[in-house]
């Protein structure tokens, strides 16, 4: 049962519908041409095992079992709407001439204009845009897939939004070297910068439908739409900044926006976080500075150091910021972090001393401990979380000042640091504690003492050489370049 090679087989595919339909919970006479026009193109070359026409929301739908030689006997569904949409595919095997142009076009795009092998898969979930992806294969060095979500209508897309950044430039460059009949003035023409892609309107609309219904007071609802949202793949981020950009997008969707963009594996984040961190509203700012660090954009320094030297900038924007800046490795960030610990809200100083323990570093120790004097217990309760998360021995001094702390909780807290730190297996009496400090510090001393180089005289006398050798079993007495007198009792 062979059929739907291309669209002149279309009638020996009806009766293969007609033939297929005696297996069918329920029986039609007509498959729409809709449907057929949609198996010809999509699922070209198939076997049709079984088929079955099914009613929901009132529209008809056809259930196909099919199977092909790529996929050996493993059989998968189709669902085809009576319209020729296909609203369900399960995963299976796809030939690459089976793979639309545009897709291939794309694939190349994204790999640097070079042809590389691979094996194709193809799924479409219900409701959500079909999926295309390659095997694992190496590209620009490191091993890596591509997938493209793509929607009916393939020729709304514009393939540069597919391609990563620099493959994308790689194959530009190649194409630009290809081109013939270039002047070297022409070439030296500065050009306009590229106009961003436009983005398709239904992708567009369903990430916005997406947002909202990561809103909904529903928990299940929520963790669906979340779902479907990165199971967008790379046409995700084109969408969730279109509708950041869209006047009727409230406060609350932005949030969903920043969350997804933060977590989001797709370099084009960056950019659109940095455009997000000069929202007017100041929360906003906070959490897209703070998604600048989630996503590891390094190029996003600049702009968060923006925020931090603003004058006018709130507390909020400055620890957001100065923790995104320390984590992707600049010093200012540390530095900002020190600022706030002067702050007059004990909830910002505890907030900025646990930042600045979990991401600028041991060289900042000193500045850590000097908070263990904060009036307030909840800072000093995260001065200790900020000393065990940067570790080391360094810490060990200012944890011993947290184990003298007024409060049982710091005390406790302390004494828990310093036994994951140290592996001492002590309990939470703090004597216990002070003593082992006392004979470590002990032990250091001597170490250091030991150390030390010899005094100028020790040193001198050491340089002088002896007059007359040593006989075997004679010393020289101390401080003297003469061999003593040979005592009575002496046996020689």
């Amino acid at each position: 049962m062979r059929g739907y090679r291309n669209p002149v087989h279309l009638g020996a595919g009806l009766l293969l519908l007609a033939a297929a339909f005696a297996f069918a919970e329920e029986p039609s006479e007509k498959v729409p041409e809709a449907v057929t026009k949609t198996l010809a193109q999509h699922f070209n070359g198939v076997t049709i095992k079984r088929v079955r026409r099914k009613t929901k929301d009132f529209d008809e739908l056809y259930e196909f079992r099919l199977a092909d030689e790529v996929n050996g006997e493993k059989e998968y569904k189709a669902v085809i709407s009576e319209k020729g949409a296909v609203l369900e595919e399960e995963e299976h095997k796809l030939a690459e001439d089976r793979v639309p142009e545009k897709v291939r076009e794309a694939f190349r795009l994204w790999c640097g204009g070079e042809r590389l092998a691979t094996a194709w898969t193809v799924k479409r979930p219900e409701g959500a845009l079909r999926v295309f992806k390659t095997g694992k294969l190496k590209v620009l060095g490191a091993e890596d897939y591509f997938v493209m979500h793509v929607p009916e209508d393939l020729s709304v897309l514009d393939l540069k939004q597919y391609a990563r950044g620099d493959a994308a430039k790689a194959f530009e460059q190649q194409g630009a070297k290809e081109t013939p009949g270039k002047t070297t003035a022409q070439a030296e023409t500065p050009k306009e910068p590229p106009k961003e892609p436009e983005v398709d309107p239904d992708v567009i609309n369903k990430v916005r439908k997406l947002i909202r219904g990561t809103l909904k007071t529903e928990e299940a609802e929520r963790d669906k739409a979340w779902k479907e949202l990165r199971d967008m793949g790379n046409l995700a981020v084109p969408g969730l900044a279109a509708v950041y950009r869209q006047e009727s997008t409230t406060t609350e969707m932005v949030k969903s926006i920043l969350i997804a963009l933060g977590d989001a594996k797709d370099p084009r984040a960056g950019p659109v976080l940095v455009e997000i961190l000069h929202n007017k509203d100041a929360a906003t700012r906070a959490m897209a500075a703070r998604a600048i660090g989630d996503a590891n954009y390094k190029d996003g320094v600049s702009a968060l150091k923006e925020r931090l030297f603003d004058p006018k900038e709130t507390e909020d924007v400055i620890l957001y910021a100065g923790s995104s800046t320390a984590k992707l490795g600049s010093a200012a960030g540390a530095e900002s972090l020190k600022t706030l610990l002067k702050s007059q809200d004990p909830e910002m100083r505890t907030r900025a001393v646990y930042a600045l323990g979990k991401y600028a570093g041991k060289q900042h120790v000193e500045a850590i401990a000097e908070a263990l004097k904060d009036k307030d217990k909840g800072v000093r309760m995260d001065v200790v979380e900020a000393l065990r998360l940067i570790g080391g021995k360094e810490i060990y001094g200012a944890l011993m000042e947290a184990v003298k702390d007024e409060d049982y909780k710091i005390r406790g807290a302390a004494m828990d640091a310093l036994r994951d730190i140290t592996k001492q297996k002590l309990g939470n009496d703090p004597k216990e504690w002070q003593a082992w400090w006392a004979k470590e510090n002990g032990e250091k001393k001597e170490e250091a003492k030991s150390a030390e180089p010899e005094s100028k005289t020790d040193r001198d006398e050491l340089k002088k050489e002896p007059k007359e050798k040593l006989k075997d079993g004679e010393e020289w007495g101390p401080k003297t370049d003469k061999p003593p007198a040979p005592q009575p009792d002496e046996v020689r």
